[in-house]
């Protein structure tokens, strides 16, 4: 008996005061968060893809604060903890790995409806956009197909047109 209460009280005491899976169990302040990460942006998600590695993220950004200049970007999620929804605006807060933003897991990401706090320490902070169009590939490849079929037609009334000219004569 005296051996289990020992064990009892020695676990207790080696035990860590408090335990948490992540390292980032408290949000930072929005003010150590707009310092830490390259760029802060309200933005619309309006894809989610699912990826062995990782979630692409497709974002309609509507306002930027730090960081980002483009209406459009994709960000990388972590696949098992990403949170982000298609269809919900969000207060984000990315970081660019390689050239490439990123989501980071321990982002204090937020629903824009809840971040009410975030956006006055945010106020005055807004940069510019710029007037890009969408030229991904989706959109590049619309073009070409386009061209490709206004091209045809003009090629087949072009050829019958010389076919009623010669049969004319």
């Amino acid at each position: 008996m005296k051996k289990i209460a020992f064990i009892l009280i020695l676990t207790l005491l080696l035990s860590p005061a408090s335990a948490s899976a992540l390292s980032c169990a408290e949000w930072p302040t929005i003010e150590t968060a707009y310092e830490r990460y390259d760029a802060v942006i309200i933005g619309k998600v309006e894809s989610v893809k699912k990826g062995m590695k990782d979630n692409r993220i497709k974002i309609s950004v509507s306002r930027s604060f730090k960081g980002v200049e483009e209406r459009h970007i994709t960000a990388s999620e972590d696949m098992t903890w990403g949170t982000s929804k298609a269809g919900e605006e969000y207060l984000l807060f990315l970081n660019k790995d390689k050239g490439k933003w990123v989501n980071p897991l321990c982002a204090p990401m937020a629903n824009v409806s809840e971040a009410q706090e975030q956006l006055t320490f945010l106020e005055g902070k807004e940069i510019a956009l710029s007037d890009d169009y969408d030229f991904s590939p989706g959109f590049a490849g619309s073009i070409a197909v386009g061209s490709i079929a206004v091209l045809f037609v003009i090629v087949v009334v072009l050829t019958l047109l010389y076919f009623w000219k010669v049969l004319r004569r």
